[in-house]
């Protein structure tokens, strides 16, 4: 057994997991072309399922022993302060990183997500205290990477340790940044095709209310 594998354990039985929500053709084929990336990029406009694939990939990785643990990371503006929220940090950063959990309940149900986070399968990582951190042995998932700054993306990507992968999920259309600028994502969607291992998503399908696609026509 290699080395890799004696450092993985799980709780759960390996084997083929059956979802809730079954995966489209589109989001199959990205799954496929992004499973033996280290560094995934998932782009699309609002409802083109970013999220719910990032994690999708990693309770299978999990579910499969490939990882020991799922990590989430959001990028916060100033414009949505997550202070004003009741709680410890952790309990804060729970509640801001609610639609991705919420994605895993659509998967998984509640119960079984709810245990993984009580016992520490799930994570969750502000993006101010990754410095110093390295990810091994687990999905890394940064969600809404168009809030974060170039200096951010950067420092969330030179985290990356053994058994690694990071999905970053964005649409530069919904920066909340007050300086559209700031936003490293455009410049990561540029370099990504640079980077050998690393896989470049576009998603392209509506996976919410067909209104959502009459609602961004109109916003445009």
């Amino acid at each position: 057994m290699s080395t890799r594998q004696e450092n993985i354990t799980k709780r759960v039985p390996k084997g083929e997991i059956k979802y809730k929500r079954p995966l489209s053709e589109e989001q199959k084929l990205h799954k496929t072309n992004m499973w033996n990336k280290t560094i995934s990029l998932i782009t699309g406009v609002a409802g083109s399922s970013k999220s719910f694939l990032a994690c999708n990939i990693a309770l299978d990785k999990f579910n499969k022993r490939e990882v020991n643990r799922i990590s989430f990371c959001r990028p916060t503006v100033a414009t949505e302060d997550i202070g004003h929220l009741p709680g410890t940090l952790e309990e804060k950063y729970f509640q801001w990183c609610l639609p991705l959990i919420d994605n895993m309940y659509k998967m998984m149900g509640k119960e079984k997500i709810d245990k993984m986070i009580k016992e520490g399968d799930i994570i969750f990582r502000p993006l101010q205290f990754v410095a110093g951190v390295t990810f091994d042995n687990e999905v890394a998932i940064m969600d809404e990477c168009q809030n974060a700054t170039y200096d951010q993306t950067m420092r969330f990507l030179t985290r990356i340790g053994n058994n690694c992968n990071v999905i970053l999920t964005g649409d530069n259309a919904q920066i909340d940044l007050k300086k559209k600028t700031d936003s490293g994502f455009s410049k990561l969607v540029k370099a990504i095709e640079l980077i050998d291992d690393a896989y470049h998503a576009h998603m392209q399908g509506n996976y919410r209310n067909p209104v959502v696609k009459e609602v961004l026509k109109y916003y445009k």
